[in-house]
């Protein structure tokens, strides 16, 4: 077995390919490049607003600071005229201690979620704030007060309830990676990616997004709003991209990054910098790798002075490409270290390493990492439906994960006593894994009855079928409890555990599955994480669900395994429905875990897709394929 899951060989594979990971860009950028006596300058929000005001940059007017207790009583008196405000700590990180005022009521505030506060409200919260309860190390902290941007409504179509916001990463003066972070159901309208929130790429030469990445899978559309977020132009983009690389100036960081958002009147504004974010390079782009290199070799052999980088992007001479023919200075020539006489603020000038190559050597790194991990994902194997997959693991590696993790489920779920569930399950599965593919058929298959009472059901890979007793309570019949297991069985034939798990590799969850294959004992919480990673987060309370388009892909298959096997496919839909019914929900209601298709969507698409299954299911009773299993 390759080193996949050794953290060493991960940096191995990855390097070969030209994937940067986080201990690389700390040491070869962040290190390097980011003074530390700088840091304060993005890291306190007033100082950051300060220094981009007196660089004519725009940020969300300032209506007040708290520093001390005895401010936070007269705070209500300044702002008596403003309907609308954010209330922020000044060394916040995260978005903790974040208020947004949308309105008032009589004498309350009414936040962004409509809830109200009365005053003794608003002062506790920032009272917190100045106790340091949101700061960074929890140090004593002061609180902004400042405009509340009226958000672009352009992206409303692909955005659940909260702002998006636009991130450019900015190394030495050039704009080299960019995204858009989306709100989520999920990350409760907030634009965080740690909890929930879309990170979609943007292509910096024309502002238009390309694929997002949403917690490890690879995704085309809002799980929410099903719409597109493929292709999407950004506002103002010439101009997002000319102020983020005027941070770098104003920062005297090399590496930076700039948080924008949109407002509907104001256009482009700064919301803070960032001196070390995480940034997940799996973003797709419209180019390969190999013409990427290309580009960034040819880059690296032009060194225009950091005064005129921006000219390098936006001249028609560079076709918006810095990779472009541009003007070369030597790095030796007096304006190979020139600064703008605009940007030229006190003790700002930037501290930079002269080694011109090994500078944009990293560049080109830094750059190529965004095109790579695309080329990476659309690499590898093909399903089932056609669709390209990144598996990065042996079935044999499969199969033992999942060997190991269904040992685990039984040692820890109490398990059924009832021998008749335990036979009408296994009679359930036998009928349908006698209609796979021969190299599933051949393996012998395991099926345990959980006494939970839950309506769960599971596969893993290595041929181990997990039921809970409340799943054989909820399927009327032995029809439909084949198409909640034909469903879970499809995730196994299609190997959607080792394509979540590649993909986590890649970001680093995949490294905690490391133990396990090494045959070394793993703490619960790895093996929880590997369970849910293989399919049985839900026995165990680690929800990590299948993707939207990974879920619909099984859907059709389950019901064409049912029908095979001499189950009727009517009932996949009325599976649905009883699963509605139990749940509390109806049709249009919330979406099952923020990441399925909606629960009355799913039966409509299987009731509508049964009539063109029904001569397949006579022709199997026609053979004598006929379940007596309950």
């Amino acid at each position: 077995m390759a080193s996949l899951f050794n953290p060493f060989g991960i940096a191995r594979k990855l390097g070969r390919i030209g994937l940067m990971g986080l201990n690389q860009r700390n040491a070869d950028f962040i290190l390097m490049y980011n003074p530390r006596r700088f840091y304060p300058r993005v890291d306190d929000k007033l100082l950051t607003k300060k220094l981009a005001i007196k660089a004519g940059l725009p940020v969300p007017d300032l209506y007040a600071v708290v520093r001390e207790e005895h401010e936070i009583h007269d705070l209500h008196a300044k702002l008596a005229t403003r309907e609308q405000f954010v209330i922020k700590p000044a060394h916040g990180s995260g978005g903790d201690g974040i208020l947004v005022i949308t309105g008032r009521r009589g004498d309350r505030y009414r936040r962004s979620s409509g809830q109200l506060m009365t005053h003794d409200d608003l002062e506790h919260h920032v009272s917190n704030g100045l106790s340091g309860l949101f700061s960074l190390g929890g140090q004593p902290d002061h609180m902004i007060v400042e405009y509340c941007v009226q958000f672009d409504p352009i992206f409303d179509q692909v955005s659940f309830k909260g702002v998006p916001d636009v991130r450019i990463i900015v190394f030495l003066g050039y704009p080299v990676m960019a995204m858009i972070r989306l709100p989520t159901r999920m990350s409760d309208g907030k634009a965080n990616l740690h909890q929930g929130a879309i990170g979609v790429g943007i292509d910096i030469p024309t502002g238009r997004t390309r694929r997002g990445v949403w917690g490890t899978e690879i995704i085309g559309e809002h799980p929410d709003t099903e719409r597109s977020i493929v292709d999407l132009e950004i506002p103002s983009w010439s101009t997002l991209l000319e102020m983020a690389s005027r941070c770098y100036e104003l920062s005297g960081l090399g590496y930076v990054g700039v948080d924008f958002v949109l407002d509907r009147t104001r256009g482009p504004l700064i919301l803070e910098l960032n001196a070390g974010r995480a940034w997940r390079s799996r973003s797709r782009t419209a180019t390969g790798c190999s013409s990427a290199w290309t580009r960034c070799r040819r880059w690296s052999a032009t060194r225009p002075c950091r005064a005129t980088r921006w000219s390098a992007w936006h001249s028609p001479a560079s076709t918006s490409r810095p990779w472009a023919d541009t003007p070369r200075h030597s790095a030796t020539s007096p304006r190979a270290n020139a600064v703008p006489s605009k940007l030229r603020l006190p003790g700002l000038e930037p501290e930079q390493p002269q080694r011109q190559d090994a500078d944009m050597n990293r560049l080109k790194t830094l750059t190529a990492c965004v095109v790579v991990g695309a080329a990476l994902t659309a690499a590898c194997t093909t399903a089932p439906s056609g669709r390209q997959q990144l598996l990065m693991l042996s079935d044999s590696e499969l199969n033992q994960l999942g060997a190991q993790s269904f040992e685990q489920l039984k040692a820890e779920q109490p398990l059924s006593r009832n021998a008749a569930h335990q036979r009408y399950v296994g009679c359930v599965v036998n009928a349908l894994v006698a209609e796979l593919p021969q190299e599933w058929r051949s393996q012998a298959w395991e099926v345990q009855v959980f006494a939970d009472e839950s309506p769960n059901a599971f596969a893993l890979p290595g041929g181990k079928v997990g039921v809970n007793a409340g799943m054989i309570n909820l399927a009327q019949n032995q029809d439909q409890l084949a198409a909640v297991i034909g469903h879970e069985i499809g995730h196994v034939i299609f190997r959607h555990a080792n394509e979540r798990m590649s993909r986590s590799a890649l970001v680093g969850a995949g490294v905690q599955a490391g133990g396990a294959l090494a045959g070394t004992r793993t703490s619960p919480e790895t093996a929880r994480t590997v369970a849910g990673l293989l399919g049985a987060g839900a026995q165990l309370g680690v929800m990590l669900p299948f993707s939207r388009e990974q879920e619909r892909e099984v859907d059709v298959y389950g019901q064409d395994l049912m029908a095979k096997a001499g189950f009727d496919p009517a009932e996949a839909s009325r599976l649905w429905q009883n699963m509605i019914a139990a749940s509390g929900r109806s049709a249009g209601a919330v979406q099952v875990l923020s990441t399925h298709p909606d629960p009355q969507a799913r039966a409509s698409a299987l009731e509508q897709r049964a009539p063109a299954l029904r001569p397949q299911y006579e022709a199997a009773r026609a053979q004598g394929k006929r379940p007596a299993c309950g």
